[in-house]
């Protein structure tokens, strides 16, 4: 019986994914058609409740897969959730959030909901209770022993089997390798390297830096077949972000991206299943 190189494709992804979250893998609708994996950006998307407790709710409610989310540290290096450098959007504090020590950032209220800055720890005890895998991405900046310091509220948390911890920084990504090594040689967290605009050659620096995921925008999936394909053979997965259009999804589900990071994804799931 000859398998086509779509099926093997679909068996791959989907083996990848279970290495990596157990349930929540790709579905293989039929015979050359895989639904990606769908991630809820910031939990609820960017918005009023983004990088919240309340935005696990919204993720589980849109029936995401995944959870995608951001952290950062404060002045004495407590990891925190939030997306920008700054307090001002979506909280009532202002500033530089890592220029603040954690008990004055404790005091800020996240706009959407008035709910405090979540701790990390308390955030994973949340997601814990779901059956949600975690997309958890280090913002800088952030120190060795910072980096290492998420690594350990991972392991702590029980969650090393459902996270993959992603990064535009590339030393972030190799501490977070390196550390979990050393602390679970056998179980040492995935990583994905997060790309601004796309690279050259993709597969030569995914294994460079040993990371399980490449993730570019969704554009550059459609401008680059051919990088697409070196991509596919070398067996590395891509997550791509943050396509918010039907159009932009149906395109994605021709390219056989693993997954896709969205605002609304919802709508995405229900495209996956009108459309695959």
């Amino acid at each position: 019986m000859r398998i086509s190189p779509t099926t093997l494709l679909a068996v791959a992804a989907s083996a990848f994914t279970l290495a990596v979250t157990g349930p929540g893998a790709p579905a293989v609708a039929a015979a050359g058609c895989v639904r990606p994996l769908v991630v809820a950006h910031r939990g609820s998307g960017t918005g009023p409740i983004e990088n919240s407790i309340a935005s696990v709710s919204s993720a589980v409610n849109s029936t995401a897969q995944w959870i995608e989310f951001d952290v950062r540290a404060s002045r004495d290096g407590v990891p925190f959730l939030l997306h920008d450098t700054t307090l001002d959007r979506t909280t009532t504090g202002t500033g530089v959030a890592s220029d603040l020590s954690w008990s004055k950032l404790s005091s800020m209220r996240i706009k959407g909901d008035g709910e405090p800055l979540p701790l990390l720890t308390s955030y994973l005890r949340r997601v814990a209770q779901t059956k949600l895998s975690l997309l958890l991405e280090i913002k800088t900046p952030m120190s060795t022993a910072q980096v290492q310091r998420v690594v350990r509220v991972i392991y702590r948390a029980g969650l090393a089997t459902r996270t993959v911890v992603h990064s535009f920084s590339e030393r972030a990504l190799t501490v977070t390798r390196n550390y979990s090594l050393a602390l679970h040689p056998r179980q040492p967290l995935r990583t994905g390297l997060l790309s601004v605009t796309g690279d050259l050659h993709p597969v030569r620096l995914a294994r460079q830096l040993h990371v399980s995921l490449y993730e570019p925008p969704f554009a550059w999936v459609e401008q680059h077949p051919r990088r697409m394909e070196w991509l596919r053979a070398a067996h590395i997965s891509v997550l791509t972000w943050t396509p918010d259009a039907t159009s932009q999804w149906q395109m994605l589900l021709g390219q056989h991206v693993t997954g896709i990071i969205t605002d609304y994804p919802l709508q995405l799931m229900q495209t996956e299943h009108s459309t695959c």
